[in-house]
Formats: structure tokens, sequence, C-alpha cells
């Protein structure tokens, strides 16, 4: 799908991290070839298809 085309994003996820939480990420992020941000996005949206991993009990409080 072009860029152009791509439905809107304006939805926004913030958190906080500690110090080396960020460098873990921003390490991540490199070794894929990409900037924190992208690769959070990416790993967050992958979770989405693969499932949440709540166990039956997690799943029954939420």
């Amino acid at each position: 799908m072009d860029e152009s085309q791509e439905t809107k994003k304006s939805r926004n996820i913030t958190f906080r991290l500690t110090n080396e939480q960020y460098e873990q990420v921003e390490n991540a992020a490199l070794a894929a070839g990409e900037d924190p941000n992208s690769w959070c996005r990416k790993v967050a949206l992958i979770q989405l298809t693969e499932g949440f991993g709540l166990t039956k009990n997690d799943r029954l409080i939420y």
C-alpha cells in the first residue's frame, strides 16, 4: 500500500522507561535497523497478531 493511501493514524501511546530500559530498547531497535519509536510500534502491532499472552485467569480479570 502506498504511504499516501495509508490510513491516517491519530492515536498515541506513551510510556516512560528507566535509562537502562531505554538503552535496551534502543539497542534492539538499532539491531533491527529502526529507531526506538518505530521499533516499539512494530513490536506492539506484531503482538496484536500473535495474541496478548495472557493466561486464562488473566483474561477473566480483564
